[in-house]
């Protein structure tokens, strides 16, 4: 499995990603991982486990920030270039064999 990280511009490692692919699957599918916003006092923890007892749902679901770093802009695109290129790969390879 190939790992990418990519911190967020304000570099806490709270606020990092990371796209997670196998270069080798016959599926081609890359998976982004985030880790959701969380609360770190005890109080807040305990409200937030009483409201899922009682089944409180936020519509939107929980959410942070992420911005991308400038720097890493030409990396995330290679990154997704060379997935693009797998997929075609793939594709063209699939049609082959059903053409046979």
């Amino acid at each position: 499995m190939k790992t990418e990280y990519y911190d967020c511009v304000c570099s806490s490692a709270d606020h990092t990603i990371r796209f997670c692919y196998l270069e080798d699957d016959k599926d081609n599918e890359i998976w982004l991982e985030v880790q959701l916003a969380h609360n770190k006092t005890w109080y807040q923890r305990v409200w937030k486990s009483l409201k899922y007892i009682f089944g409180f749902e936020c519509r939107y679901g929980h959410w942070d920030v992420w911005l991308l770093n400038p720097a890493d802009i030409d990396r995330l695109i290679s990154m997704l270039e060379a997935h693009r290129t797998r997929l075609k790969m793939t594709d063209q390879s699939i049609a082959s064999r059903d053409k046979k």
